[in-house]
């Protein structure tokens, strides 16, 4: 196992660490072993979280708890993960001081060197690579018996597709709703009959009075349109042609 003691400053402009090495592919057996220091002094980080950080050359984010911790002595131990060896070359880590997600300090940068192994990369992209926390929630879930903050997730998400598969639902009402008003050929087609005036002078243009069979209602005949004279000479007319004595053609000349 590679073990590589130094002292890192939160204050110091640089930190110089001597020759890091660390090779790809060998998993769980190269170590930072780093005194933290301020001003001079040990540095004082209780109760707060430390990580270990990195940007590749690539631009790549890693980040990774680091669980070996000496408060009192302000030391701590890392034992360096494959994701911080994807690329052969040189890198800039650094370790951060954190309370929740708010950073409280992080010491200067420093340079180390991943030289090839056995594996000739390790590709895993750009991300923040924090499993350890991942497992310490899950197993305070378990350890605790309280699933209330996973079936609440589990809810929201439930609750959105459902929606969605309403909303889908109701288009396809609306859709055959609209089928079945509008049935071309079949029972429920429209007809001339049962457009409104209005829209029988839309489509005529207004140029002609447009009427079809039981179309002619009190809503449609304007106000003083038919006087007595003539309501009273088309029911005499009426009366004639009702009266099959009388000669239809004397009922066309005599209206």
């Amino acid at each position: 196992m590679s073990d590589y003691s130094v002292t890192l400053s939160t204050t110091e402009p640089n930190n110089y660490v001597g020759l890091i090495k660390l090779r790809q592919g060998d998993v769980a057996s190269q170590s930072i072993q780093a005194t933290i220091t301020a001003n001079g002094q040990l540095f004082n980080f209780d109760r707060l979280s430390v990580f270990f950080n990195a940007v590749l050359p690539n631009g790549n984010v890693i980040r990774d708890k680091v669980t070996d911790v000496d408060y009192v002595n302000s030391k701590l131990n890392y034992i360096v993960a494959d994701s911080f060896l994807q690329e052969v070359a040189q890198v800039t880590a650094w370790f951060s001081f954190e309370n929740g997600e708010k950073i409280i300090d992080s010491t200067k940068n420093f340079q180390y060197s991943v030289i090839g192994g056995w594996k000739e990369c390790i590709p895993q992209g750009n991300y923040i690579y924090e499993l350890s926390e991942i497992q310490r929630e899950i197993e305070q879930i378990i350890g605790n018996k309280d699933f209330t903050s996973l079936i609440s997730k589990i809810d929201s998400a439930t609750t959105e597709i459902v929606f969605l598969d309403s909303t889908k639902a109701d288009k396809n009402e609306v859709a055959q709703g609209l089928a079945n008003k509008v049935d071309k050929g079949g029972n429920e087609q429209v007809s001339w009959a049962n457009l409104s005036q209005e829209a029988k002078k839309n489509i005529s243009g207004d140029k002609v009075a447009v009427v079809g069979d039981n179309s002619v209602t009190t809503s449609t005949v304007a106000d003083n349109a038919i006087t007595r004279a003539k309501t009273n000479k088309y029911s005499q007319t009426n009366e004639k042609y009702l009266d099959s004595n009388y000669d239809l053609n004397t009922v066309f000349e005599e209206g």
